[in-house]
């Protein structure tokens, strides 16, 4: 689906995406993650923004615009373990982007039922598969 509210569910889960991945590898020790553990907190960057993305989707990315810089500035220069993964997630993210007109989302504003459902099918919907290097799914 390429609706553009659609694509804003899908841009704050890929920001979930994201910072969870952020949160593994910096604010993580390593030797939480040999057990499995993970330092983030219970509200990701996406599901954070989600209700204001409820009430007006470009509210909800103008938050984004003022949160997103340090997880996406990691994921452009972290090169370790995972690193490839994280640059796939900024691809999906620009893929996203190119499907989003503002404008489009201002005249939705407030949003009505059908809306609200397309925001959260494109929240709620997998990753794809692959990322050329390998299985990738959502976390």
């Amino acid at each position: 689906m390429t609706e553009p509210i659609y694509c804003v569910g899908r841009l704050l889960a890929l920001a979930d995406n994201l910072h969870f991945h952020y949160c593994k590898f910096v604010r993580t020790s390593e030797e939480k993650r040999k057990k499995g553990q993970v330092d983030a907190p219970t509200e990701l960057l996406g599901n954070t923004l989600f209700n204001f993305a409820l009430d007006s989707p470009v509210a909800a990315l103008a938050r984004l615009a003022e949160r997103i810089r340090p997880y996406q500035g990691w994921a452009t220069t972290y090169c370790g373990e995972e690193g490839c993964k994280n640059r796939w997630l900024l691809h999906l993210m620009a893929e996203c982007e190119r499907q989003i007109e503002v404008d489009t989302l201002q005249r939705l504003s407030p949003l009505g039922d059908i809306h609200k459902a397309q925001l959260l099918l494109g929240y709620l919907a997998d990753l794809p598969k692959s990322d050329g290097s390998q299985n990738a799914t959502k976390e």
